[in-house]
């Protein structure tokens, strides 16, 4: 039998995985999928401690969160929400 700890971390892993997937869970009215993004938010952020963001010339926006040019310098991926979902703002 899983402990409560394993089940924690597997519906945070699938969570995860959801955000990737489906940009528009950042929409959601949920309270309860509210909590998650604020704890993958915050999973992110501890994630990149001591890490600047790269910003770059021409202007992007993350269409998953909405954060406009900041991304991971090293994988370009967006520093907050963690995904690869960028469109050029023009």
């Amino acid at each position: 039998m899983r402990n409560a700890t394993d089940i924690h971390r597997e519906i945070a892993e699938r969570f995860d995985a959801l955000v990737k997937a489906n940009s528009k869970i950042y929409l959601s009215k949920d309270p309860g999928i509210r909590q998650h993004l604020i704890a993958y938010k915050i999973k992110t952020r501890l994630k990149n401690k001591g890490i600047e963001p790269y910003i770059s010339f021409e202007p992007h926006k993350c269409l998953t969160c909405g954060t406009i040019n900041k991304a991971h310098p090293d994988t370009s991926f967006c520093f907050v929400c963690d995904t690869d979902n960028w469109q050029r703002i023009k």
